[in-house]
């Protein structure tokens, strides 16, 4: 599987527990909960990260199952890829 990477221009900030994302190309701009900004964090931090390295991040964060996150996990890069945050 190829690995997941923040596109090169995208700005994140991060608020209390949520984070704002700026992609300058698209003017676009993105806000997610404290579990998304956990994943974009996340992905800023390790440059190998793909979706099975995300839901282990998050089983081992929040202390829940594969079962509870998979789901989750694939909707959130599908939404990130679609609003080109990640590549």
């Amino acid at each position: 599987m190829k690995p997941l990477k923040l596109a090169e221009d995208v700005l994140v900030q991060n608020i209390d527990n949520e984070a704002v994302i700026v992609t300058p190309t698209g003017g676009m701009i993105t806000t997610v909960n404290e579990t998304g900004a956990f994943l974009i964090n996340f992905l800023k931090t390790h440059e190998q990260s793909d979706e099975t390295s995300l839901v282990n991040a998050l089983m081992k964060e929040y202390d829940i199952s594969k079962d509870a996150v998979v789901d989750d996990v694939k909707a959130f890069i599908k939404e990130m890829k679609n609003n080109q945050i990640i590549s």
